[in-house]
């Protein structure tokens, strides 16, 4: 009868035949949003009626900043216009465009 699951000196085996060592290390898993992309756009009635040009480019790029902080890796375009999250998950495009709206757009209103 073999045995199975037998730890010896050189590794792991199972039914005779040696498995890689094991570690039991932990790694951090780290979220990356690199394959994500949000545009954020400068055009001043995105930030409210009385916003000037100046201002609506001043808030855009502070905007901005504040994603690239909290989105480790997501790739943020300036332009006149906003736009959708784009990225290959529905479920982490809306995380992304929940916060900007709920924490990143208000934030940056007060710069």
């Amino acid at each position: 009868m073999r045995e199975q699951g037998k730890v010896s000196n050189v590794g792991v085996s199972w039914g005779g035949i040696p498995l890689p060592r094991l570690t039991h290390q932990r790694e951090e898993i780290v979220m990356t949003y690199r394959n994500y992309t949000v545009t954020v756009g400068t055009e001043p009635s995105e930030y409210g009626s009385e916003c000037t040009a100046e201002n609506g480019e001043r808030f855009a790029v502070y905007l901005a900043m504040l994603i690239a902080e909290e989105f480790e890796g997501v790739r943020v375009i300036v332009r006149d216009n906003s736009g959708p999250v784009n990225g290959p998950d529905a479920e982490t495009c809306e995380e992304i465009s929940t916060w900007i709206q709920e924490t990143g757009f208000p934030v940056a209103l007060l710069a």
